[in-house]
């Protein structure tokens, strides 16, 4: 049952089959690009909560916020 109006793409057609050919390559490109941009946010995620490369870069606010802490406990 073909309806004028029907969407389906025809593999006889080469018309069809070369606009096919874009949107999957199209669609190929764009996963592409989002699995790249996911794995940058997931490194930049694990930089940023990697509490030791913190204190690496920061010994004396590291200190302070350790004592800081340190003392507040002590007191209550």
């Amino acid at each position: 049952m073909d309806h004028p109006t029907d969407l389906a793409i025809r593999p006889d057609d080469d018309v069809y089959a070369d606009e096919l050919a874009e949107i999957r390559e199209s669609i190929s490109e764009t996963r592409t690009r989002i699995s790249r941009r996911l794995e940058s946010i997931q490194e930049e995620v694990e930089e940023k909560l990697d509490w030791k490369a913190w204190v690496k870069e920061n010994p004396w606010k590291a200190t302070g916020i350790a004592f800081s802490l340190g003392l507040y406990l002590g007191i209550r």
